[in-house]
């Protein structure tokens, strides 16, 4: 089984699955994570109902969602679903519709509406629910764009030309560059399979920073995640160009 932060194996270990490169310590699947207070102390499909709310996402992905959880639940042989795996088959359920919930965005839900969930709990849910369901390939792509977004905030030069804007301009391209991704696979599955992955996702946020308008070169991008100056120019042959994303899906 694969981390869901950095994609390296997970070993067992005395407090759970840990992730064998990063160290992120994996709880249990059947912890049994609940809501304690906030607006969402809700039980089953309701969870899912209000995160489709909050995150603003298509009534289609929620009841898709749902039954992720309920296949996913009986596979495992459990009576009911904990919150974490409502949270995960909702996540996972958006990321193959091509919008990318971030853990972190779940963590900042949980802090500010008392919820005590596992994040890492539901990063575990979701590497199972992608073992039953299948993972798509852009889905192996995650790790590589979360750290492409780490190496951009942490690049001055980058962020002082973005401005006071910059992390906002980021988290949005975050999301623009996973679709990005999402479109790219199914117009150039054939030539893009077994290509450098860190390549990949820099090209994919080099398109979103050129879409936001953000005054970014190619040059800069590559820099900073550790490629080659012209690398992302020919990942341009195989990321297509920026996509075009409804304001209310950002």
């Amino acid at each position: 089984m694969k981390c869901e932060f950095c994609g390296s194996e997970l070993l067992r270990g005395e407090d759970g699955l840990v992730c064998s490169s990063c160290g992120a310590v994996f709880q249990d699947f059947f912890e049994d994570s609940r809501f304690t207070g906030g607006p969402i102390a809700k039980k089953g499909s309701e969870i899912i109902d209000y995160l489709a709310s909050y995150f603003n996402t298509p009534r289609d992905i929620a009841e898709e969602a749902k039954q992720v959880a309920t296949f996913t639940r009986r596979k495992l042989g459990m009576d009911k679903s904990p919150t974490s795996l409502e949270i995960a088959a909702f996540i996972y359920t958006c990321r193959r519709k091509g919008r990318l919930i971030p853990l972190n965005e779940i963590d900042k839900l949980a802090r500010r509406e008392r919820i005590r969930v596992s994040i890492s709990t539901v990063a575990l849910y979701i590497a199972k629910i992608s073992s039953i369901f299948g993972r798509s390939r852009e889905d192996l792509l995650i790790p590589y764009l979360n750290y492409v977004k780490i190496k951009i905030m942490e690049d001055d030069r980058i962020m002082g030309k973005m401005g006071k804007r910059g992390r906002y301009l980021v988290e949005v391209a975050e999301q623009l560059a996973y679709r990005n991704l999402v479109d790219s696979f199914e117009i150039n599955r054939g030539r893009i399979a077994g290509k450098n992955p860190l390549l990949l996702a820099a090209t994919a946020y080099y398109n979103a920073f050129k879409l936001l308008g953000a005054n970014i070169t190619q040059k800069e991008v590559a820099s900073c995640v550790g490629i080659g100056k012209s690398a992302i120019a020919k990942g341009r042959r195989l990321v297509i160009g920026p996509v075009v994303m409804r304001r209310e899906e950002i």
